[in-house]
């Protein structure tokens, strides 16, 4: 609904109340917020977009220099306060184009142990206060621009479709079109591509216009060393990175029957 449409209906009802003598009191009006902070994100609801709320960047880039001012000359830092930062900014991620880019080493350097034999421990003792890891110059780097991409105020486009529920999520498949629209198409109405993927034993399959591909998993990876959620959802990855290049700029639907790689 345009913000006309709304206005000559808010004044449709109005002037029904009048006629039957109630009338309305502007200076008592609350007209609806066209901006909406849901935890920490700034929900524009008339362009449809979204951004983060100031005070959230800045609690969470205070954080990661805090962290950067800290690294001694050897580059060692507490794992529990690397990841802490790392996880504030996936948070935001979304927002940011070329995010996962930036965050890359610093994921990387989450796993670079300082004492290798680290490694070898159950998973719950390598996040123990004393676990240290290696925090390199490509981590410190992609910490800083991720910092100087939130400081730009990035702004995401929040997709809502005529008479289509609105979720929590960035995008959850919806689109205009009926069930079976897409068994016949390659794209949403709305212009979308859409590809088809799927995951048996010891293959996934991946489906795109006139494209083919096969992932075929290793031994340890087939049934039933490892379970079909691994399978499908490995095979997802696999749909993103090769279709990316071809896709480049554009959202991709990924189609497929599995609900742990749905969600």
């Amino acid at each position: 609904m345009s913000v006309a449409e709304a206005t000559a209906r808010v004044d449709s009802e109005l002037g029904a109340l009048e006629e039957v003598g109630v009338r309305a009191s502007p200076h008592k009006t609350h007209y609806p917020s066209k901006v909406k902070d849901y935890i920490g994100r700034e929900i524009h609801s008339e362009p449809q977009l979204v951004t983060a709320s100031p005070a959230r960047i800045s609690k969470y880039t205070n954080a990661a220099e805090m962290l950067l001012y800290s690294v001694p000359p050897s580059g060692e830092v507490p794992r529990r306060d690397l990841a802490s930062v790392v996880g504030k900014y996936q948070f935001l991620a979304p927002l940011v184009k070329g995010s996962q880019n930036m965050l890359v080493p610093a994921y990387r350097a989450r796993d670079s142990f300082v004492e290798p034999a680290v490694a070898e421990w159950d998973p719950a003792q390598r996040w123990g206060p004393d676990v240290m890891v290696e925090l390199d110059t490509a981590a410190r780097q992609g910490l800083k621009r991720f910092a100087g991409a939130l400081h730009q105020q990035p702004v995401r486009r929040y997709y809502l479709y005529e008479g289509r529920p609105a979720v929590s999520g960035w995008w959850d498949g919806q689109h205009s079109g009926d069930r079976s629209y897409l068994t016949t198409h390659w794209a949403t109405p709305e212009g979308v591509p859409a590809a088809l993927m799927d995951a048996s034993g010891w293959q996934g399959g991946i489906a795109y216009r006139d494209w083919r591909h096969i992932v075929s998993f290793p031994e340890h990876e087939r049934a039933p060393c490892m379970s079909s959620n691994f399978r499908e959802a490995s095979t997802a990855a696999s749909a993103v990175e090769l279709l990316g290049p071809r896709l480049r700029g554009s959202r991709l639907l990924l189609r497929s029957d599995n609900t742990t790689t749905v969600s």
